[in-house]
C-alpha cells in the first residue's frame, strides 16, 4: 500500500510536486505552510526548492494514478485477462505479463513498469509545465495584438477625423479665397457701371439738345414766313446745328468685363492639398497617455512591440510645470539572447488634435541594449501640454506620441 511519507497514511488527495514526489493534498499544505519563505518551500524529500502557486497546495496536480488505481490494485494483461501485467514494452509501448513476453513480445526491450511510471509522470509534469510557458506567451502575444489592433483602429479614425479637419481647412481658405475674388469682381463692376452711367447721362442730354432743334426745325417748316420765324437767328446757326458732330458721344466706352474662368480640380491637384496616407510599418507605433496619472518626478511607463521587439515609452514631468516633460524609449527584454545591442535612429511627433502642422516633433539616435537603458527627449512646457487650448489633448484628456524607430546596425554576442 502506497502511504504519504509526512502522514504515513494511505494518500488522501495525493498532489503530485514538480520534483516528482507526491503528499496529501493536507499534509502539503500544512508543510507549506509550516515551511514558505518567499513564496518557496523545500521538498520534505529531496529538499528541491519549490514556488507556491496561487491556490496553495490545491494548485498542484492531482496524482491521478495514486488516487484512481492505488499502488496495491493490480493490473491485468489486455490479451490473457486473469493474468497480471509485469513489465512494459517499449518496442511496442504497451504494459504485457509474462506470457505475453514470451509470445508476442519475445526479443523485446522490456522496462520495470514502475521506472516507466516514474518516467511517464516526469514526462507529464515536463509536458505541463512546458505547455503553460507557451500557453502564457501565446496569451500575452494576443494581449500585445489586440493592443496592436486597438492602436491602429484609433490611428485610422483618427485619420479620418485629420481629414475632415484638413478638408475643413480647405473649405474655409478656398471660402475665404472666393469671396476675395468676388470682391473684386465686384469692384470692377462697380467701375465699369460708374464708367458707362456717365456716357449714358452724356448721351440722353445730347439727344434731348437733337430734338428740340428737331422740333425747333418742324415748327420752322410749317409757318408761312421762315424770315419772319426765324428772326435774328442766322443761315450760319442752322447750318452749325445740321453739322453738329456727335462722333463722340456715339463711341462705346472700354469697360473692362471681369471674367473668372472655371480651374480644374481633380484628384492631382487635390492631393497635396489632401495630402498622401503614410502607411505605418513594424517600426511605427502611438502611445497615448493619460495626462492625470502623469505624476510628478515619477515615471508613466507603456509597452508596446515593433520590429519584432519590445519597447518601454516613458514620460516624465517635473514639479516645475513651466518645463518641458521628458520622453524617454528603451528596449525591452528580445527573445533573441544574441543581440547585445542596436544602433538606431527614432523619432518622435507629439501629436497635435486639429492640426499636423502644429505637432511637435524630435529626430534622435541612440545604442539600445536589451533591458538597458534608453534615449531621452524632452517635449513641451507641461503647462502648455495641458492647456486644453492648445491641441493636444484629446477628449478623455490624453495626449499621443507617435515614434518611428530604424534599426541601423545589430551587434550580436
Amino acid at each position: 500500500m502506497a502511504t504519504c511519507s509526512i502522514c504515513l497514511e494511505d494518500f488522501t488527495k495525493p498532489k503530485l510536486l514538480p520534483c516528482g514526489h507526491t503528499f496529501c493534498e493536507k499534509c502539503l499544505g500544512d508543510h507549506i505552510k509550516a515551511q514558505t519563505q518567499l513564496n518557496k518551500f523545500n521538498c520534505s524529500m529531496c529538499r528541491s526548492e519549490i514556488q507556491v502557486p496561487e491556490g496553495g497546495a490545491s494548485a498542484f496536480p492531482g496524482n491521478f494514478y495514486l488516487e484512481s488505481e492505488g499502488r496495491n490494485k493490480k493490473d491485468f494483461c489486455f490479451k490473457h485477462k486473469t493474468k497480471e501485467v509485469q513489465v512494459y514494452c517499449q518496442d511496442c509501448n504497451e504494459p504485457c505479463c509474462a506470457m505475453c513476453v514470451i509470445g508476442d513480445h519475445k526479443n523485446h526491450t522490456v522496462a520495470d513498469l514502475e521506472e516507466v511510471e516514474n518516467e511517464l509522470k516526469h514526462q507529464f509534469l515536463k509536458l505541463k509545465t512546458e505547455t503553460e510557458k507557451k500557453i502564457k506567451l501565446l496569451q500575452e502575444h494576443s494581449e500585445t495584438l489586440k493592443t496592436n489592433k486597438s492602436q491602429f483602429i484609433e490611428s485610422s479614425l483618427k485619420s479620418c477625423c485629420n481629414v475632415d479637419l484638413q478638408l475643413n481647412a480647405i473649405y474655409q481658405e478656398c471660402k475665404r479665397k472666393a469671396e476675395a475674388i468676388k470682391d473684386e469682381i465686384m469692384k470692377s463692376c462697380e467701375e465699369g457701371n460708374r464708367t458707362t452711367n456717365t456716357w449714358i447721362k452724356e448721351c440722353d442730354e445730347m439727344r434731348s439738345i437733337m430734338e428740340e432743334w428737331r422740333d425747333y426745325s418742324d415748327v420752322g417748316l410749317r409757318h408761312e414766313s421762315v424770315i419772319e420765324f426765324v428772326g435774328k437767328t442766322t443761315l450760319k446757326d442752322l447750318q452749325e446745328k445740321t453739322n453738329f458732330d456727335i462722333s463722340t458721344i456715339l463711341q462705346t466706352p472700354v469697360v473692362r468685363s471681369p471674367y473668372y474662368s472655371l480651374a480644374d480640380i481633380g484628384a492631382q491637384s487635390l492631393t497635396p492639398l489632401l495630402g498622401k496616407i503614410p502607411t505605418m510599418d513594424d517600426s511605427t507605433f502611438t502611445v497615448s497617455f493619460d495626462v492625470d496619472q502623469v505624476l510628478s518626478d515619477s515615471f508613466l511607463k507603456s509597452k508596446v512591440n515593433a520590429n519584432g521587439m519590445s519597447w518601454r515609452v516613458g514620460v516624465k514631468r517635473s514639479t516645475d510645470v513651466s518645463l518641458p516633460f521628458g520622453i524617454y524609449l528603451w528596449l525591452g527584454d528580445v527573445d533573441d539572447e544574441t543581440i547585445n545591442k542596436c544602433e538606431c535612429n527614432y523619432s518622435w511627433k507629439l501629436l497635435h488634435n486639429a492640426c499636423e502642422n502644429l505637432s511637435v516633433k524630435r529626430q534622435c539616435s541612440c545604442s539600445f541594449m536589451p533591458g538597458g537603458s534608453g534615449g531621452k527627449s524632452t517635449g513641451i512646457e507641461w503647462q502648455k501640454l495641458v492647456d486644453r487650448e492648445s491641441g493636444f489633448l484629446d477628449t478623455n484628456n490624453k495626449f499621443t506620441i507617435q515614434f518611428i524607430v530604424s534599426i541601423i546596425s545589430i551587434e550580436r554576442c
